[in-house]
């Protein structure tokens, strides 16, 4: 299960163990990514696979690098209240974590085209209609739902 508390994501790690007490930047993270110059694309699940289906539950606000790590997730849970949408083209940025192809393979054309140029929310029934996330679910259960899956 793919979760997030107070902005900390992780994908198969302990951000807070990873980090240390000093918070991201701390000697722990810097050993971790000398030892593994590709762990922030793992984290993203960009080009990482892991050798177990992952389920994403998502509570709030699932936009730009959220959007993106959730393209690699397997089955996804979204609260009722929950957004997506990929913001980068609000800043005249490029979304780096694989939207561009993954997106198209994973909902209609059409759909990953206005998401990927026009920057504007997805509320979470809308993202349920057009196949980004299988399952809405009332606010704070998603979690629940994710881990009954």
């Amino acid at each position: 299960v793919l979760t997030g508390a107070g902005g900390d994501f992780c994908a198969g790690m302990d951000l807070k163990a990873l980090a240390g007490d000093r918070g991201m930047g701390g000697d722990a993270y810097r050993d971790r990514m000398k030892a593994d110059p590709d762990l922030h694309w793992k984290a993203m699940l960009r080009h990482h696979r892991p050798r177990k289906p992952v389920v994403a539950a998502v509570e709030g606000h699932c936009v730009a690098g959220g959007t993106e790590m959730l393209q690699g997730t397997d089955i996804r849970v979204a609260g009722r209240s929950a957004t997506f949408g990929l913001f980068e083209v609000r800043r005249g940025l490029f979304p780096i974590g694989g939207s561009t192809v993954r997106l198209p393979r994973q909902i209609p054309r059409t759909h990953a085209l206005e998401m990927l140029l026009t920057g504007r929310p997805y509320p979470a029934e809308e993202a349920e209609r057009i196949g980004l996330v299988g399952h809405v679910v009332p606010d704070g259960t998603a979690l629940d739902k994710a881990l009954a899956i």
